[in-house]
């Protein structure tokens, strides 16, 4: 009973983005360098939350990168994409093959 109850008041987990990842982290270090975005390299590992909002960001200043900095943006807001979207319906009805699949995908 008390683990039903203590379940309704959970937060959900903050997803921290692995250190291996290089790629990112090193791009927003270089946009960061280049004052696109403020950043604070010490406080290592970012959240997925967090370097979503920070590429978020750095639309505003398209302009401002290069060739490769806006196709590095565009690869990177594809696999953040998820964070960015707040709207999303995660359930859906699936038509299954034998009968209907409640509850199923993401919209």
């Amino acid at each position: 009973m008390v683990i039903a109850i203590t379940s309704l008041f959970t937060m959900s987990q903050v997803v921290n983005q692995d250190l291996t990842n290089n790629g990112i982290y090193n791009f927003l270090d270089e946009l960061a360098n280049i004052k696109i975005i403020d950043l604070n390299s010490a406080t290592k590992p970012y959240s997925r939350m967090f370097i979503a909002m920070k590429l978020k960001q750095a639309i505003a200043s398209r302009e401002k990168l290069n060739k490769r900095q806006n196709k590095d943006l565009d690869f990177y807001l594809r696999d953040y994409n998820l964070e960015l979207q707040s709207n999303l319906k995660y359930f859906k009805q699936t038509k299954g093959l034998f009968h209907t699949k409640e509850n199923f995908g993401i919209l």
